[in-house]
């Protein structure tokens, strides 16, 4: 990040760098508005995507809406920080929202399954710039004593979406049409996009911007996003469409492994201005953060993914139904964000670092959740159930505060923009792998489930069926009461599954805080 841009600004109180007051209050409600929509974008899905699949009669390829949006939100990431560097804040958040409203449009009006993945990936390329540039600005207006306060706001406003997204998904889907599941994202872009035009005023570099692009990393950012394309593609596809020990997988994986030493090589000998500076590499408090946000995020997008399929599959509700509830997640996430501060007090008494403290007290809370949730049966009851979510959501909100504050607090300015869009990218870097694992382990296991159903009890036309649309599960003219019993339990045992899975996902982002000493 350039001196002429960032270190004036932090030298700075948040009214000098805007018009006044109701402007700072204006551009904070529309960075707010920019996470939102960014994370409502990743959860909506969870209540609509079979619908969506449905409708298209593409579920072999269910995960796949996520997973488009994710890796194309993850390859677009770390470019964004940089490219916020040479043109200044208020272009580039600009241009993330024009491109977002593209894809949430074309989403909403796709006629086919091949047009939505398309959108998907052009909206997942503005989301990438959203989050990431929100914070990086909140860290341009504010001292980093204040920046706890405002960042914990936009984190309730991310928590918020994550949880909402599936009950505002659920509602269109039964009331409206999964097709408003995108739209709703037009209007708001537009009022963010007026916002962030009128009022966010930050200094530019000086000089022409064009020269800059010379130093803009498109080879780095080439050969990153070749590599998570190839990694996430048989990751997703594998066990499915292709074995395993396939060609395609095997050259792919190959492919992913040498664009990835191709990038590693990029960035150290040829870059002037690499998107991920290897010298970022040595601080370890940056490095633990990055690794703890990429486990959590394996971890969380595993349950956003299987709690609706559970919710509709075992416990039979509707999708309006499994919005709701998921809404003890939104109870624990905005209140970890909203008692950050006064946690963050409280901890500063102890002997050892605030947010060591806190990171692990999230990470335990976090497993807590976790570990409960693999104990859940269909004759749970909802109390101990939503209980579960509500440590799932706080010990998260507690992991993803103290994450981010740690990277930002590791890093001199100038590095202040990479630090914070590499976190966000670790977070969802994480959560597409993890996605894409946790669907594969889930496929195979519901498969060998399957394949043990005698065929006097269920058809093996009737499964393949059922494979392809578990909504088959609960239509009454399709299966009998005795069948429809046995095939419910192997979903809770291939679901189950996964969410042991998302348990050892939690698992490895505590043992990284472990391994990786916080160090002053």
């Amino acid at each position: 990040m350039s001196s002429t841009e960032t270190e004036p600004l932090l030298a700075r109180r948040p009214l000098d760098a805007v018009k006044n007051k109701e402007s700072l209050v204006l551009i904070f409600v529309g960075l707010a508005l920019a996470v939102f929509i960014s994370a409502l974008d990743e959860t909506i899905v969870a209540t609509s995507a079979f619908s969506i699949v449905s409708q298209f009669e593409a579920f072999g390829i269910y995960p796949w809406i996520s997973v488009a949006y994710l890796v194309c939100l993850n390859a677009s990431q770390p470019l964004y920080g940089k490219l916020s560097d040479i043109f200044g804040r208020r272009p580039i958040i600009l241009f993330a929202v024009i491109v977002f409203l593209v894809g949430s449009a074309g989403c909403g009006w796709a006629p086919s399954m091949t047009v939505l993945l398309a959108s998907r990936c052009i909206a997942g390329i503005g989301a990438g710039g959203l989050t990431g540039i929100a914070f990086v600005i909140i860290a341009d207006l504010f001292p980093l004593e204040d920046r706890p306060k405002y960042q914990s706001i936009l984190m309730s406003s991310y928590g918020l979406a994550c949880v909402i997204g599936p009950v505002i998904g659920g509602v269109f889907t039964k009331r409206l049409s999964w097709r408003w599941c995108f739209w709703i994202n037009i209007p708001v872009c537009i009022i963010t996009i007026v916002i962030m035009a009128a009022f966010l005023h930050l200094p530019r570099p000086q000089g022409d911007a064009r020269p800059g692009l010379k130093d803009v990393d498109f080879a780095g950012a080439f050969s990153l996003v070749a590599a998570v394309s190839c990694i996430m593609v048989p990751t997703g596809l594998g066990g499915n469409y292709w074995a395993w020990n396939s060609a395609p997988v095997i050259t792919l994986y190959l492919g992913g492994v040498i664009c990835l030493a191709l990038f590693f090589l990029v960035e150290h000998r040829y870059s002037s201005n690499p998107i991920i500076p290897l010298r970022l590499l040595k601080n370890m408090n940056l490095v633990r953060a990055w690794t703890t946000l990429f486990f959590y995020g394996m971890a969380f997008f595993t349950f956003m993914f299987y709690l609706p399929v559970w919710f509709e599959v075992v416990e039979g509700s509707s999708a309006e139904r499994t919005g709701l509830q998921l809404i003890p997640l939104l109870v624990g996430q905005v209140s970890a964000g909203l008692l950050y501060t006064k946690l963050d007090r409280l901890a500063s008494r102890l002997p050892y670092s605030p947010l060591r403290v806190l990171v692990h007290a999230g990470c335990l809370i976090f497993i807590l959740g976790t570990v409960l949730r693999t104990f859940v049966n269909p004759s749970t009851s909802r109390v101990i159930e939503a209980a579960g979510l509500l440590l799932l959501g706080f010990g998260g909100g507690l992991m993803l505060q103290t994450s981010f504050m740690s990277a930002q607090s590791a890093v001199d300015p100038e590095d202040l923009a990479s630090a914070n869009s590499l976190a966000v990218f670790s977070e969802n870097l994480g959560g597409s792998i993890g996605l894409s694992i946790s669907a594969a382990v889930n496929r195979m296991e519901l498969g060998k489930r399957f394949s043990q159903i005698p065929a006097d009890v269920l058809s093996a036309e009737a499964l393949s069926a059922i494979e392809h649309n578990p909504s088959l599960v609960r239509d009454p003219g399709f299966l009998s009461d005795m069948a429809r019993e046995v095939v419910i339990e192997q979903f809770v045992g291939s679901i189950g599954l996964a969410f042991k899975a998302s348990v050892a996902f939690a698992v490895l982002a505590y043992i990284t805080v472990l391994v990786f000493k916080h160090r002053a």
